[in-house]
């Protein structure tokens, strides 16, 4: 667990300096709320410059996410079994 935790501050790091060093970074990212279930947020950040143009602050928005997830896999898993229901039926029919 602590070697994950320390792969996940190494990427969050990183990421800090990519933020500051070029431009604003959108992600979809898994964390985890007070309820321990895993949600997925989409989130946004950016550096806050002052008149020079030197970063001064990193700014961070997150919008959880997860239920728009969850329809999406709904439907996928719905879209591909109405798919294979049709190649069924449309075997049976060139059968009959």
């Amino acid at each position: 667990m602590a070697h994950e935790l320390r792969i996940l501050h190494l990427e969050s790091e990183r990421r800090f300096f990519d933020i500051l060093d070029h431009s604003p970074v959108a992600i979809e990212e898994i964390g985890v709320e007070l309820d321990l279930l895993p949600r997925v947020f989409h989130s946004s950040t950016f550096p806050l410059r002052d008149g020079t143009g030197t970063p001064y602050a990193l700014c961070g928005i997150s919008s959880d996410i997860t239920e728009r997830k969850r329809a999406e896999q709904a439907m996928s898993i719905a879209r591909r079994e109405a798919e294979r229901a049709n190649r069924g039926c449309l075997r049976s029919s060139t059968k009959g």
